[in-house]
């Protein structure tokens, strides 16, 4: 084989040498190895990308000096608050507009009602997630629902059905009580008298994390207790949801081959993956071990949280049941996205009403008569896995249906999740050639799904469209909004499996915090929206807080 390779290679020299001597050979390999590649960055992504690709038959915003930088929209887009210089272009635009991502990618924004119904019903499987945000949040989420498409993605909801059902949620609304007593508690110490600085999201993370733990997996992490040590799952959400500042996300835009070198960042992100990875495992084991009854002491003796029932839940087609790998998937997706969204919207809410105080008032008034009466010496708040559901009465908790019966309740979570939805934009990549409101979108092309500018839109909610006031559900023209204008949870076949259990266990902590709070903006400090996943306060939130 090696005098093989060598005659070649002797042949290829007697043959070429000469010519590789040749000046004009020189001059030609130097003209095409310069302007060849030169010629492919110019045509690509100035010419095509600006001119030629069916997606600049769009309206959308004019082109600028940024373009000529390969940086399209983006520069802009990073330096603006998520969704604000989108829902401007919407306003100006349309209901379908173009603009430019990096290297000058035309992307799609849709917020027409009509043509985000084809793009999330009709034609769904056709718009699917993008391969490498799939990828991302499949580290963090696992690639359970929210991943899944297709087949796959219908095979794994019909399956979870039943996890979700109001005879389901209903039962588990007693054990949402506990973290939010937790929290109180904390609070309290840490006010012992007058009026204090709180950091609301740190805690809020702790209490949602232990209402999915409780209701969705039977075990209790207890991170919300009085005098917790910090919670290493708590704190690897915090680092995967933390997000990056202007300059670290265009430079990781620009150059993905960051996100692989051993920067403090990747390391910190890298050790926050695997510890999400190693927790939801021990779930799994856990589950396992309830359901063939070799785990006794920590059990729930009614067996009613969310990975109970998955763990129990057969396919009607197969009779089989979930395989450890997908329990572990879906474990993921519903400790990110039960902990994290809620506490995000809970933390907002607590903002915008610490600046409404009318609001605020309003909304103590109104729950004293359900919130009040509840027995927190009840053996529940210091054992929530053991109680059986026939000893709950005694605790006094409100029922599912008596909490959703709060109509100023229900404005003021329906009025937050309107102006500060906790994931404010979406994105899908399309399948093959397709046509979108009579213009051509070509394969492969990102398509943007934004109910930061839906939910916004001032042609659609009034002049006040920006403004938190949540008398306006009680009016016409939010009544008359439709589920592809009004979309926190998403809408379709995609939209949020686990919605009414969000709704409730939101319902609950502003409740018990209300009831047990005053809060008060801090003067002078001016709180900003941090994209990451979620839409994020920046800086933290911290909130003068009193006892009631």
């Amino acid at each position: 084989m090696s005098s093989l390779l060598n005659n070649l290679q002797n042949m290829a020299s007697q043959l070429l040498g000469p010519l590789i001597e040749h000046d004009q050979f020189k001059q030609y390999a130097l003209t095409f190895g310069v302007v060849g590649p030169l010629s492919y960055v110019v045509y690509k992504y100035y010419i095509y990308n600006l001119f030629l690709n069916p997606l600049n038959q769009l309206p959308g915003p004019p082109l600028g000096l940024q373009h000529l930088f390969l940086f399209g929209n983006i520069w802009e887009i990073t330096k603006a608050e998520t969704g604000t210089l989108q829902k401007k272009w919407s306003e100006q635009y349309g209901g379908i507009i173009r603009y430019h991502g990096f290297f000058n990618t035309p992307r799609v924004l849709v917020s027409d009602p009509e043509l985000l119904k084809q793009v999330l019903v009709v034609q769904q499987y056709d718009y699917i997630k993008p391969k490498q945000l799939a990828e991302f949040i499949g580290k963090i989420l696992g690639v359970g629902l929210l991943v899944a498409e297709g087949a796959e993605h219908r095979h794994q909801r019909k399956m979870l059905n039943p996890v979700f059902s109001i005879n389901a949620i209903r039962s588990m609304v007693p054990d949402m009580f506990v973290p939010a007593k937790r929290l109180t508690d904390v609070w309290k110490e840490e006010l012992e008298s007058g009026t204090k600085e709180i950091d609301i999201l740190s805690g809020l993370s702790r209490a949602t994390l232990d209402v999915i733990s409780i209701n969705g997996f039977g075990h209790d992490y207890a991170s919300s207790v009085p005098g917790a040590p910090p919670n290493t799952l708590n704190e690897a959400y915090n680092r995967v949801f933390a997000g990056s500042g202007v300059v670290i996300r265009l430079l990781f835009g620009i150059f993905p081959i960051l996100r692989r070198l051993p920067l403090k960042r990747n390391v910190e992100y890298k050790a926050a993956v695997r510890n999400i990875d190693s927790e939801s495992k021990k779930l799994v084991v856990m589950a396992r071990e309830r359901a063939d009854g070799s785990e006794k002491a920590t059990s729930r003796k009614t067996k009613r949280d969310l990975l109970s029932i998955m763990t129990n839940a057969n396919d009607e087609t197969t009779g089989q049941g979930m395989n450890d790998d997908l329990l572990q998937a879906q474990i993921m997706t519903f400790l990110a996205a039960g902990h994290e969204t809620t506490s995000v919207t809970v933390t907002w809410a607590l903002h915008e009403l610490s600046r409404h105080q009318d609001c605020q008032q309003q909304l103590r008034d109104e729950i004293k008569s359900v919130f009040s009466g509840i027995n927190y010496d009840h053996v529940l708040f210091a054992d929530p896995l053991s109680v059986d559901e026939n000893e709950l009465s005694s605790a006094n908790i409100p029922n599912y249906e008596a909490i959703n019966n709060l109509p100023y309740l229900n404005n003021v979570v329906k009025e937050i999740l309107r102006l500060i939805p906790p994931v404010p934009m979406t994105n899908r990549t399309v399948e093959k050639d397709m046509v979108l409101g009579g213009h051509l979108i070509p394969k492969d092309s990102a398509v943007f799904i934004p109910p930061a500018v839906t939910q916004r839109l001032e042609s659609i909610w009034g002049q006040d469209a920006m403004e938190f006031r949540p008398s306006r559900w009680d009016e016409p023209l939010a009544q008359a909004v439709g589920p592809y204008t009004y979309m926190p949870f998403l809408a379709g076949g995609r939209q949020c499996i686990g919605n009414k259990f969000a709704l409730i266990e939101i319902k609950i902590l502003l409740g018990v915090l209300i009831t047990a709070f005053k809060f008060y903006e801090k003067p002078g400090v001016e709180i900003k929206k941090r994209q990451a996943i979620t839409w994020r306060p920046a800086p933290d939130l911290f909130l003068l807080v009193e006892q009631v």
